[in-house]
């Protein structure tokens, strides 16, 4: 009973769930579709717009109305685990022995123009297994463009948190400071498996 009740309530979360954006907060801003920079739609490989606007410090614009001034973006990563037989003493603290509902994982993003020349993204994320918060991918940047004849040549600095995070080419998924809490890097549980109910983005604001 319990297991069909939680299938029925992951559908309807799924089915009402606003459309996904790679961080809506920047689609919001730049009036442009998660396709324009993201290959793909959602990444990892970004679209030489993408890489422009990455090198450009998240400050192109062309969205309209109050969201697009308005640099917020939340995740929400649900999951619900099954396994074949209970495990004695709970699956981890504060789970019980099967059947387990968690949130993951919730986060916030800080992500977007500050001024012509300053942008960033900023994302804080809790588990809710571990029951921790820390900073996770951080990107702030400095940039401006400099005319040599009849090229543009750009400047500017990075600082960030992650060795991966500074690239143009891509928006792999990197390290993060100080740690990443160990039930994300997710193994099957005693030789069983267990299943993320999904995972979207919603804007805010």
């Amino acid at each position: 009973m319990i297991v069909r009740v939680v299938a029925v309530v992951v559908l309807v979360m799924v089915c009402v769930a606003p459309r996904a954006y790679a961080v809506p907060a920047f689609a919001q801003q730049t009036g442009q579709p998660c396709s324009a920079c993201h290959i793909g739609s959602f990444g990892p490989q970004l679209t030489p717009l993408g890489r422009a606007f990455k090198i450009g410090g998240y400050t192109q614009t062309g969205g309209e109305g109050l969201a697009s001034k308005v640099p917020l973006s939340a995740m929400l990563l649900p999951s619900f685990t099954n396994t074949g037989s209970g495990q004695p003493g709970g699956a981890a603290p504060h789970f019980g022995d099967n059947n387990n509902v968690a949130m993951d994982q919730v986060s916030i993003f800080l992500a977007g123009r500050v001024a012509d020349y300053a942008g960033g993204f900023v994302q804080g994320t809790y588990s809710g297994v571990d029951r921790t918060f820390l900073l996770d991918n951080t990107d702030l940047r400095l940039t401006t463009p400099l005319s040599l004849d009849d090229t543009e040549l750009r400047i500017g600095a990075s600082l960030n948190n992650g060795p991966a995070v500074q690239t143009p080419s891509t928006q792999r998924r990197s390290g993060c400071f100080p740690s990443r809490p160990r039930h994300w890097h997710r193994r099957p549980l005693h030789g069983r498996s267990s299943a993320d109910a999904g995972w979207w983005a919603i804007r805010l604001g």
